[in-house]
């Protein structure tokens, strides 16, 4: 972790107190609020456990277990996740995205870099994920959820959810935290993967039969949980309804776009007001 890059915008996730980069020796700990928090193989975990009460709760138990489905499938199959490796769309999303200044990525992902987000000269790349990933990451990363980021009021030029709403417990609660800690005159970018369609449910396909494959039949692929669509996804919202969620985060869209190829997706990009 990149503590240089993370002591000036720090926050509890609970509170919002701020919140400094404790020493790795020390249990990290909210001196407002109290709340404990840890080190996991030398990055800062801010996952408020348990969360409080509400949605986030209440999906929990289901939540951990979307996240072990997860990381099977990222250990069997990376380059089925659509932030890995050299692709069309991911570029794409990333131009769409127009990177400037200090850029938040909530559901990094576990890879060293998403790609996303280029090594650009003038972007200073933070990465949120609920999963800790690679051990050595190009950019700045701390460990926690999209719904309680644990960063400071107008901290952010660009605030991305790179097809990672779809893994949220609370999505529109994860769009109004990112409008808290949008800089004036930032843009929270959205890349939203529709599903059922064909072209885009290949690489899905890919991670079950890979994960399959690697356990080579010890253990089936895994079920879907109960409440969740499938073995990685609470839902698959469409492109209206997250532009309902964003309007209700006090936020404006104000450029889209549709792709058909290399998969079927939807980029929104909103301002404040």
């Amino acid at each position: 972790m990149q503590a240089s890059h993370l002591d000036v915008m720090l926050a509890c996730p609970r509170c919002h107190a701020p919140f400094e980069v404790p020493d790795p020796a020390t249990s990290p700990a909210c001196a407002a609020c109290g709340a404990s928090y840890r080190w996991d193989a030398g990055a800062l975990d801010l996952t408020p456990v348990p969360p409080p009460p509400g949605l986030v709760a209440d999906r929990w138990e289901l939540w951990e277990q979307l996240q072990r489905n997860g990381a099977v499938a990222y250990d069997a199959a990376p380059a089925a996740n659509l932030s890995v490796g050299d692709r069309l769309d991911a570029r794409l999303f990333g131009e769409f995205a127009e990177l400037s200044g200090r850029v938040l990525d909530v559901g990094c992902g576990p890879q060293a870099r998403p790609s996303y987000v280029p090594d650009l000269p003038g972007v200073d790349l933070i990465g949120i994920d609920p999963l800790r990933g690679a051990s050595a990451r190009d950019f700045a990363f701390v460990r926690g959820l999209g719904e309680y980021l644990p960063f400071a009021p107008g901290t952010f030029d660009r605030v991305l959810f790179g097809t990672s709403l779809d893994h949220l417990l609370d999505p529109e609660r994860a769009l109004r935290e990112a409008a808290r800690v949008l800089a004036p005159g930032g843009r929270v970018v959205v890349w939203c993967g529709l599903l059922q369609q064909p072209l885009l449910m290949r690489p899905l396909l890919a991670v079950v039969r890979a994960a399959s494959a690697l356990r080579r039949g010890r253990t089936a692929t895994p079920p879907t949980p109960q409440g969740a669509i499938d073995a990685y996804h609470f839902e698959h919202p469409e492109p209206d309804r997250i532009e309902a969620w964003i309007v209700a985060a006090g936020l404006r869209v104000i450029a889209r776009r549709r792709l058909k190829r290399p998969s079927s997706s939807v980029f929104l990009q909103a301002v404040r007001g």
